[in-house]
């Protein structure tokens, strides 16, 4: 009984983590998209000044 509730809160753990971790990582790509729309639209707008 005791190894099998030890086996489910590590289960619980690895899957916390792993769910933070993508959203994190989905976060962090979400931004990258971002400033590089950002950036390419200022360039495309500033390019003929």
């Amino acid at each position: 009984m005791f190894f099998n509730l030890a086996f489910l809160f590590d289960f619980i753990i690895d899957y916390i983590l792993v769910l933070y971790f993508s959203v994190a990582f989905l976060f962090l790509l979400f931004l990258v998209v971002l400033v590089w729309g950002v950036v390419g639209f200022a360039f495309r707008f500033l390019e003929p000044i």
